[in-house]
């Protein structure tokens, strides 16, 4: 006799009693093609969040690479900032400009200093 009937004879008794079951075999039994769907949608679900989690990892690991490397180009402009910041001082200090008026420009220090008196009268 098959098993899958509901029910099944006693084996003192004539009569019919119904097969037992355990819960998870009653749930199947009757939804079959629901519970294979629920499978498939939850293997998909964690399958895309497996796919979404490594992406968002090599998305992550790219943008740090991006980001060593822009670093890096700051902290090469800073150091040329800077040497550039020391030749302009260099440049404007009161020194290299005397230096550079006395020998290139033939320029002497004044000797007869004469002052020029700017009154706003006439009269003085």
């Amino acid at each position: 006799m098959p098993h899958n009937n509901l029910f099944l004879p006693h084996q003192n008794r004539r009569e019919w009693q119904p097969l037992r079951r355990n819960r998870l075999q009653t749930i199947f039994a009757h939804q079959p093609v629901k519970w294979g769907l629920y499978f498939f949608f939850v293997f998909f679900f964690v399958t895309a969040l497996i796919i979404l989690y490594l992406w968002q990892d090599a998305a992550l690991l790219q943008l740090n690479l991006q980001l060593a490397k822009i670093e890096e180009q700051i902290a090469e402009i800073e150091a040329e900032n800077r040497r550039l910041e020391f030749q302009v001082q260099q440049a404007f200090s009161l020194e290299r400009i005397s230096t550079f008026a006395r020998h290139r420009l033939r320029m002497v220090e004044p000797t007869n200093i004469r002052y020029i008196n700017l009154s706003s009268s006439p009269d003085e």
